[in-house]
This record gives structure tokens, C-alpha cells and sequence, in this order.
């Protein structure tokens, strides 16, 4: 906007762009209702979505709104921080970059190493998972369905060991993974082929 009076041009803020204080509301509602993350990753992302989000003038209002359930929030009990994993997965999912992983699978209580090729993340009944076609072929020799053309689903709180690879794999956009697609298709985060 050009300001005379400045004698120079002046950039000001597009309040439109801004999320209004009831968006910034329903979001705190949304991740505290989630409890995907440990209390301190909570309350320090919420202080941060306030702070950064809602007027000066209206950031107690909102803080008081959330405040209770804040106070009595139940992390769940892996008490692990992953958002920094988190965030390797996404870049090496957007690079097409193959990751190695060591995976703690509680059904046998063995640790897993894998090559994978990881495709999305996911987030389902409290956990955020890690979407993957898995680049062996031994192991596969052992699956249900060969040739399996479907994911395999990892939780991201119970991946261990994380190495993203220099290596890249490709995938024909005709044959990507469409996470909106799977998610329609199925209802919880289990391994298996889409039903009708």
C-alpha cells in the first residue's frame, strides 16, 4: 500500500489471511482430543498456536477456554517425542528417498529391521503411522498376498532406529499412493487389502 505520508511503500498485514480466534480454538480442541503428543509437546504447541494465531487482546480468552482440559490432559503411554522423526519421514517421503528402519513389533516383542520405501503419514486413533512399501524380497516371500500392491502401516512411536537413505526409489504417478483414497477405503490402521 503506498503511504504518502511515509514518502515509501509499506507492507501491513492481511487480517483475511489470519486464522480468526474460533479456528484457532477448534484446533486447540482438535490436538488436545488427539493426545498424540507427550503433556510438554502439547502445552508447548498450544502456547505456540495461541501465541502466534490470536490477538494479544484475545490469547487469555482462548487460553482460558482450553485451560482445563489442558490441566487434566492423559498423554498415552509411550511417552515418546517423534515430531522431529516425524519430519525426517516427511522430507524423505517427498524426496522419494529410501529409509532403514528398526521397528519394535509387539506382537512378538522383536525388534524388525527393515528398507522401506515410505510413501505417507497417516494419523489414526491417537497415533500417527508411517505409510510403506517394504523393499525386500526374501521377506516378502512370506507375505499372504504376494505381489502385495498395499502399504504396510508402521506406528511412528514405535520406529527405534531411523536412517534415511541417499538411495531413491520411483514410483509411476498412475500407481502412487493416495492417502485420501486409503483412507476411505479403510476404517482402522491394519495391514491388510482394501474390502468393499
Amino acid at each position: 500500500m503506498q503511504s504518502w505520508i511515509a514518502k515509501g511503500y509499506r507492507l501491513e498485514t492481511l487480517y483475511q489471511i489470519r486464522l480468526q480466534n474460533s479456528e484457532v480454538l477448534a484446533l486447540c480442541k482438535i490436538l488436545l482430543d488427539s493426545r498424540a503428543y507427550t503433556k510438554a509437546e502439547m502445552v508447548e504447541m498450544l502456547d505456540k498456536l495461541i501465541t502466534c494465531c490470536v490477538p494479544k487482546v484475545n490469547q487469555k480468552r482462548v487460553k482460558d477456554l482450553i485451560s482445563n482440559e489442558e490441566f487434566h490432559y492423559v498423554e498415552l503411554r509411550h511417552k515418546t517425542r517423534f515430531t522431529e522423526q516425524m519430519w525426517e519421514l516427511g522430507q524423505a517421503i517427498s524426496e522419494f528417498r529410501y529409509i532403514e528402519v528398526d521397528y519394535y513389533r509387539t506382537k512378538d516383542k522383536r525388534m524388525m529391521h527393515r528398507k522401506l520405501q515410505p510413501v505417507a503419514i497417516m494419523f489414526s486413533e491417537y497415533y500417527f503411522y508411517l505409510t510403506a512399501f517394504i523393499d525386500d524380497g526374501e521377506l516378502k516371500k512370506d507375505f499372504d498376498v504376494l505381489n502385495d500392491s498395499f502399504p504396510t502401516i508402521y506406528r511412528i512411536d514405535w520406529i527405534k532406529v531411523l536412517n534415511v537413505l541417499d538411495e531413491r526409489f520411483h514410483i509411476p504417478y498412475s500407481s502412487r499412493f493416495e492417502e485420501g483414497e486409503f483412507r476411505k477405503r479403510i476404517q482402522f490402521m491394519y495391514g491388510e487389502s482394501y474390502r468393499r
